[in-house]
C-alpha cells in the first residue's frame, strides 16, 4: 500500500464544507508539524491519550497513514489508519468537541473506505469503546458489525473494546 504514502504533506487530499460554519475543511496527511496540535487534542478527548512517540512511530511506519482535518490552521480532527495488504484498520480517530456533530467523522470514514475500495482492500477493522454508542452507530451506518470483544482493552478505565469489521 505504499502508493498511499504522500511526500507533499501540505497538499490537500480532499475538502469538506462544514455545514455549521460554512468553511471549507481540508484533509491532509499528518506531518511532524501537526503533532503539537494532535497531541493536545488527544489529551483533551481521551482519558488515556497516546503519547507523542506513538504518533511519531505511526508517521514512520510504512503501513500507517495518518491524516489531519484542518479548519484553516487548526487541527479539527485526525485519524491514524493502517493499510495492510487487503485489510484496513482504523487505529485512532478523534474530532475536537467544537467540531462534533458537523459530519466530519462521517466524511472521514467515507473517504477512508473509498481509498480502500480504490486500492483493492476488501475488509476493514476497528476497535471502539463499548460505551461509545455514538461511534458504534456511526460505524454500523457504514456496514460494520461487532465481531468480538477485547476484555479490558482500555485498561486504566477497565473498559472493553468492541471489535468491528466490515466487508467492502
Amino acid at each position: 500500500m505504499m502508493a498511499l504514502k504522500h511526500l507533499n504533506f501540505a497538499a490537500t487530499l480532499c475538502t469538506f464544507k462544514d455545514p455549521v460554519t460554512g468553511r471549507m475543511l481540508e484533509m491532509r496527511y499528518m506531518s511532524l508539524d501537526d503533532l503539537d496540535q494532535v497531541c493536545l487534542l488527544e489529551e483533551k478527548i481521551f482519558p488515556n491519550p497516546w503519547p507523542l512517540n506513538a504518533f511519531m512511530s505511526e508517521l514512520m511506519a510504512p503501513y500507517s497513514h495518518s491524516f489531519t482535518v484542518r479548519d484553516r490552521k487548526v487541527v479539527a480532527a485526525y485519524a491514524v489508519t493502517w493499510f495492510l495488504d487487503e485489510e484496513f484498520h482504523l487505529s485512532n480517530i478523534a474530532v475536537d468537541g467544537a467540531y462534533r456533530r458537523h459530519g466530519i467523522a462521517t466524511w472521514m470514514m467515507t473517504e477512508f473506505l473509498q481509498m480502500c475500495r480504490k486500492t483493492g482492500i476488501n475488509i476493514a477493522h476497528l476497535e471502539v469503546r463499548r460505551s461509545n454508542t455514538s461511534a458504534v452507530k456511526l460505524y454500523q451506518k457504514f456496514g460494520f458489525s461487532v465481531t468480538g470483544v477485547r476484555k479490558n482493552y482500555y485498561e486504566s478505565e477497565h473498559e472493553d473494546a468492541l471489535m468491528m469489521s466490515c466487508k467492502l
